[in-house]
């Protein structure tokens, strides 16, 4: 009987796409019988398709001393920028990096076509970010830029055939300032037409961690050292939720 087989090559497994994005090389997998492992069949498998969504509203420029959120939201842009570029020329991953403020509810720093290539082209996008929250307006369009986000997702999956989408977003979760309750954060959620959506909180500790037992999307992340096993529960329970199983 034939049996699956982690390699270095192969179709990628739903299940060690955030281990291949953190720059692992053993996330394929194939086929093969176990009386000759040269032999596999490769099946052809839709690209994942993700919009990394970041809060580059005033707020964040304005506690970013009091509990490190912008440095923390820069962070993890630069951590996915590095780590998913090699998916994407490989065409497993379609990425965007976009943002929302209170002027704009869709800035886009790089888009699916065209991703950074390089540390020069990471390093404007996160002066793009951090320039946002220190002249943008006060405000809060996070709810509209999540479904701005999905929609963007959503075409791209039906341009890919097989692609699934997901929109992963970092929040610094200053909601009930601009009258954002848990149940206008779930309805918009629930807008966002078969595309999952995450959301994880980098700011705002106390409601953000009120936020997460209410708000099943919603995860607290005040430490960037927790992303990685972050990302790997949110892939395993959106993206690809059979492979956990």
């Amino acid at each position: 009987e034939r049996v699956w087989s982690l390699s270095e090559q192969g179709e990628l497994d739903d299940g060690k796409i955030v281990d291949a994005m953190l720059g692992a090389k053993r996330v394929f997998k194939r086929r093969v019988d176990p009386a000759d492992e040269d032999m596999f069949a490769m099946s052809k498998q839709g690209n994942k398709v993700i919009s990394f969504l970041f809060d580059v509203s005033a707020s964040m420029y304005r506690f970013n001393g009091v509990d490190g959120r912008l440095k923390r939201a820069c962070e993890c842009a630069v951590m996915v920028m590095e780590s998913a570029y090699e998916m994407a020329q490989s065409g497993l991953l379609k990425f965007e990096i976009c943002g929302h403020s209170g002027d704009d509810s869709s800035i886009i720093f790089s888009s699916f076509e065209s991703v950074p290539k390089n540390e020069n082209e990471r390093f404007k996008i996160i002066q793009r970010m951090i320039a946002s929250t220190q002249y943008c307006s006060s405000g809060d369009t996070s709810l509209k830029a999540l479904q701005d986000a999905a929609e963007r997702v959503r075409k791209e999956v039906s341009n890919n055939g097989k692609s699934e989408g997901l929109v992963l977003a970092f929040s610094d979760a200053n909601f009930k300032r601009y009258g954002i309750t848990e149940h206008t954060l779930r309805e918009a959620l629930s807008y966002t037409k078969n595309i999952d959506v995450a959301l994880i909180l980098i700011g705002s500790p106390e409601e953000a961690m009120q936020l997460s037992s209410t708000v099943k999307a919603a995860v607290p992340a005040m430490d960037t050292a927790d992303m990685p096993n972050i990302f790997r529960d949110i892939f395993q329970n959106s993206i690809a939720p059979q492979a956990s199983l």
